[in-house]
């Protein structure tokens, strides 16, 4: 929809400030997809690459996901004492030459959308708490801002199926008719007929 492309460059446009004004060169949004059981990256921002449609189940990265699951932040950094499979999801999210990277999740009241992250090729780049805490209201907004147009999708997919419903019951209501029934517009152009139509006059 419009309003959805108008989100998507919204985010992809927020993730290029973010790193253009802290100097970093990775960020991605992923949202878990209940359905698939997966994370999308829906919304990227990275130096010479794309990684917008990558999707990692939760055996993939699953150091990552039973932290963002549990709606905690993560901060990786390989001067850190890390273990090996925490640098293989960072790895497999990002890219082998980041040396640090902040994971916030995505939480909508009690729901996990998905997760957010930032991430420096540089060795020497920190995470303090104030630098922390503002991508953690960064996330919150984005998180509310995706409810919200989830919220409003569904009550349009809603809308469009109790309209199909409510087609069908007439499409079935003209068909029951035990004699023909010929339905046209204001113009007189035939809109629908029942079966009995076709017997009563051959066509």
């Amino acid at each position: 929809t419009a309003s959805g492309a108008h989100l998507d460059t919204n985010i992809e446009a927020a993730l290029k400030a973010i790193c253009g004004s802290l100097g970093l060169d990775y960020s991605a949004l992923a949202q878990w997809d209940k359905a698939t059981e997966l994370f999308v990256i829906t919304h990227s921002w990275v130096v010479n690459s794309n990684v917008s449609g990558r999707r990692f189940s939760q055996r993939d990265i699953p150091w990552l996901a039973f932290s963002m699951f549990r709606g905690k932040s993560l901060q990786f950094g390989r001067s850190s004492k890390f273990s090996s499979e925490a640098a293989k999801d960072v790895e497999t999210v990002c890219h082998s030459d980041i040396e640090s990277a902040i994971f916030l999740p995505l939480k909508a009241g009690d729901q996990i959308l998905g997760f957010v992250c930032f991430a420096s090729s540089r060795p020497d780049h920190e995470w303090p708490e104030p630098f922390g805490d503002r991508l953690n209201v960064i996330s919150d907004v984005f998180a509310n801002t995706l409810a919200r147009n989830r919220s409003e999708d569904e009550l349009v997919q809603t809308q469009e199926r109790r309209v199909l419903e409510a087609d069908e019951r007439f499409r079935l209501a003209i068909e029951s008719f035990p004699t023909a029934a010929i339905l046209a517009d204001e113009n007189g152009t035939i809109i629908r007929v029942n079966s009995r139509t076709a017997l009563t006059f051959g066509y």
